[in-house]
């Protein structure tokens, strides 16, 4: 028997980018029964929206130093959470970077995790 039926009947969300303040979005909020597929909706059309801005203008090539490749060819291990690297190991070694700084730094060698 069920006691309490719940079902979403409204939501809000604001896009907000810390690195350029023109890509932040204000408030959204929708009230109406169809509030949970909606939401989903909306949620795919921010994603879409934050991958081509991040395509479009934080795609920038790789900085790295010459110590940098040097340290990454001769790593053996992730530099986060330390775990060695295997032969054959399709998990790493990757180049861990940030997008958002106007420089693409790369941070260290890192594994890869599969999403």
């Amino acid at each position: 028997m069920t006691y309490q039926s719940h079902r979403a009947c409204g939501f809000g969300y604001k896009v907000v980018c810390h690195y350029d303040q023109s890509y932040s979005k204000p408030v959204e909020i929708y009230r109406a029964e169809d509030a949970a597929e909606r939401f989903i909706q909306k949620m795919f059309e921010k994603v879409r929206f934050c991958q081509s801005v991040m395509r479009e203008h934080f795609n920038k090539p790789l900085k790295g130093t010459v110590e940098d490749e040097r340290d990454f060819r001769n790593s053996s291990s992730c530099y986060i959470c330390g775990r060695k690297y295997k032969a054959g190991d399709e998990n790493g070694p990757v180049r861990d970077h940030c997008h958002i700084h106007l420089l693409v730094n790369i941070k260290g060698p890192s594994i890869m995790i599969a999403t």
